[in-house]
């Protein structure tokens, strides 16, 4: 069960806490790399655009390339 791998070394009273923290674990590990990405950019240039700002546009699902 992916619920029960993805929480395995995670404190939760109930099943519903454990739903939910899985779903909440599974959306970070789907975006953490593009995070790291969007910070390497703005390491690399100085830009701009505020990097939170940026990460928010990126997680809803704008490709970097569309905003650079």
């Amino acid at each position: 069960m992916e619920k029960i791998r993805i929480t395995r070394n995670c404190n939760f009273k109930n099943a519903h806490e454990r739903d939910a923290l899985s779903a909440a674990r599974k959306a970070y590990f789907k975006i953490a790399n593009k995070m790291r990405q969007v910070e390497r950019h703005y390491r690399e240039a100085a830009s701009a655009l505020e990097i939170d700002a940026t990460k928010k546009i990126v997680a809803k699902g704008t490709r970097m390339a569309d905003i650079l």
